[in-house]
């Protein structure tokens, strides 16, 4: 009975997802004359080289994962100047990786921000802009700026807003469901490679990069921890995402068989996640560092831990950066796109009719995807990948 109503919300939420793509494609037909004349109006001629590539990401996964691209990047323009704009908030991370170089950072103030922010790019009179986002709003903004070539994905046929647009892959934004049956699923980062050139498809790992770690944060990690006894791992329940959380009790029951092996636990909460966590770690009597992590801190405490248990957020791929091993929890993502890329990294996923459905809050009535997770699975999996 539980199979055959999980069938059918399925069958109806991919109708939906059916549906909506199609409103938007058929909207994009029906005004794409009067948005390919304002793109004609629009478009400025530059007679510089400079390159920019538009990311206006909110998420350091998001981040993360485009680094192969921006090096890509960076190899085929080598010699021009090239400058990044993303979000205010990804700072902390560009500078801790050593990355924000020529880099224009927005913040979301509204109508009038965003018009702003397209008139100082406009004067900036780039040549060539690749967009590493699909969203709307990023497309719009791109044929606002009149930078002449524009390369970006035409998903649901935004691609009219720029001037070379790319196919996107089928599965780009779509419920696993919802993918063709002959799609070949590969990791975001080769998406972004894909996007710049076809033929570019290998990866270097990025386990081995330069970071630079403030020395108040490295103080700070190393006194959170210092009195706790090795090995010492690092569990990360939360996520703004609830179809993505992992039950509390299984959390629970996780940390007091990893202490019964003599394994120490502290426990990590991003932004607005703090409850979830301290009720974990106050049942587990453990440190919870909730309310006092920022980026730098987060990579100063993953520098010097022994491993990382995550459910599927930026956690994994900051200790896929720092080479440190991690488990990460997979159900309504699709672990195949968002795998961080460490070599020591086990991916613990779910095995359900509704898995991969990219909700951010579940649509069924019971968290199967992650109930089908076991204690077993993600213990199992922690002790494959510690040396």
């Amino acid at each position: 009975m539980v199979e055959l109503e999980v069938r059918i919300r399925i069958k109806l939420m991919s109708w939906v997802a059916t549906l909506r793509s199609a409103i938007e494609t058929s909207t994009y037909y029906l005004f794409s004359p009067l948005i390919l004349i304002l793109k004609r109006l629009l478009r400025k001629s530059s007679d510089n080289d400079s390159i920019l590539i538009i990311e206006r990401i909110l998420r350091i996964g998001d981040t993360i994962t485009a680094m192969p691209a921006i090096r890509a990047i960076k190899r085929i323009h080598k010699g021009q100047q090239i400058v990044r704009l993303v979000n205010q908030n990804i700072k902390p991370l560009l500078t801790a990786i050593g990355n924000d170089e020529n880099t224009i950072y927005f913040t979301n103030g509204g109508f009038y921000s965003f018009i702003k922010q397209c008139m100082d790019i406009r004067r900036m009179n780039f040549k060539h802009a690749y967009i590493l986002v699909t969203d709307r709003t990023t497309a719009i903004f791109t044929m606002l700026t009149g930078i002449p070539h524009t390369t970006g994905f035409d998903y649901n046929k935004r691609g009219v807003f720029f001037s070379n647009p790319i196919s996107a892959p089928d599965f780009i934004n779509k419920p696993a469901f919802n993918y063709r049956s002959n799609s070949n699923i590969y990791n975001i980062k080769h998406v972004w490679l894909k996007l710049i050139d076809r033929t570019l498809t290998d990866i270097v790992r990025d386990t081995k990069f330069t970071y630079y770690i403030d020395a108040e944060s490295r103080e700070w990690a190393k006194r959170r921890i210092s009195h706790l006894k090795r090995p010492i791992i690092l569990f990360h329940p939360p996520s703004l995402s609830s179809s993505k959380l992992w039950m509390k009790e299984r959390w629970v029951e996780l940390g007091k068989n990893l202490m019964k092996k003599e394994f120490s636990i502290v426990i990590s909460s991003g932004m607005g996640e703090h409850q979830y966590a301290l009720d974990i770690a106050h049942k587990l009597r453990v440190e919870c560092l909730a309310g006092e992590t920022n980026i730098p801190r987060l990579f100063a405490l993953i520098d010097i831990l022994d491993g990382v248990i995550t459910v599927d957020t930026s956690i994994g791929h900051i200790a896929s950066l720092l080479g440190k091993p991690a488990v990460v929890l997979f159900g309504p993502s699709d672990e195949r796109i968002w795998e961080p890329d460490g070599i020591n990294t086990a991916i613990v996923k779910g095995d359900t009719f509704c898995k991969r459905c990219k909700k951010p809050s579940c649509f069924q009535r019971r968290h199967l995807c992650m109930e089908t997770i076991t204690v077993e699975m993600v213990e199992d999996a922690l002790l494959r990948v510690i040396k």
